[in-house]
């Protein structure tokens, strides 16, 4: 790992990018003088100061004093591990404050875009931690098409399988949905399947606040609708189509 992912680290963990490049200056250099760590970090003297300033009070950088030299020292890098704490207990105190602020603003009728594969993975990533056990979870889809798109779809399928949800698939007849059908407990979901006369290339997700269009041709995209009134009517479609299909 070089030098620039080593301060993309601790900048992730905190720190700004000139206290990152010093510490490592210092870490790399072992007991220094500020001359020294201000030739290895390539900021100059004067900037050094304030920033050993900062990262004394930080905890990661001590002061040995030898003679009348005072010298600087790197501490142990798992100590980096107490500040990881420390910021995600301050974040988990705040939160509460910033969902105040998100809900306050939140209309209740939105309609969200998510364009390409890692926004549409992102998207399914926040939808499960919303959903409590019984919830509704209705899909219209392409199984084979949807598993398709890549290895984190059969791993949230997984996920949502163990949320003891109230799952019902519709989907394409093919190898992959008569899988799912045969195992359909496994995955704590209902299945059934309509004929393969229909090439769908859009899969709809029903939960109960929301419906999600996801286009599984390239370019892969997603729709988020919440509205409760076309959500119930989804739903209600959902239940319609369900019932006679065998």
């Amino acid at each position: 790992m070089n030098n620039t992912q080593l301060v993309t680290a601790l900048t992730n963990l905190g720190l700004s990018k000139n206290e990152a490049s010093v510490y490592i200056a210092i870490l790399s250099l072992g007991q220094a003088k500020v001359s020294d760590i201000s030739s290895a970090s390539h900021i100059k003297r004067t900037s050094v100061y304030p920033l050993l300033n900062s990262l004394v009070k930080k905890g990661v950088v001590s002061i040995v004093i030898i003679g009348i030299k005072h010298l600087y020292v790197a501490e142990n890098p798992k100590h980096f591990e107490n500040l990881l704490e420390e910021h995600k207990k301050t974040w988990n105190d705040t939160l509460p404050n910033f969902l105040n602020l998100y809900n306050s603003f939140e209309s209740s009728d939105t309609i969200k875009i998510f364009k390409g594969l890692e926004s549409v993975k992102t998207m399914y990533k926040s939808l499960l931690p919303e959903l409590r056990p019984r919830d509704d979870y209705y899909v219209i889809s392409d199984t084979k098409k949807w598993l398709s798109l890549g290895d984190f779809f059969l791993e949230y399928s997984k996920k949502r399988a163990k949320l003891n949800l109230n799952l019902k698939i519709i989907s394409i007849e093919n190898e992959v949905s008569e899988y799912y059908k045969k195992y359909e407990k496994n995955y704590s979901s209902q299945v059934k399947l309509i004929k393969n006369t229909i090439d769908f290339t859009t899969s709809l997700t029903i939960t109960p606040s929301k419906m999600i269009l996801l286009q599984m041709s390239p370019v892969v995209s997603a729709i988020i609708i919440e509205n409760k009134s076309m959500v119930e009517m989804q739903r209600q479609m959902f239940n319609l189509l369900w019932e006679n299909t065998k």
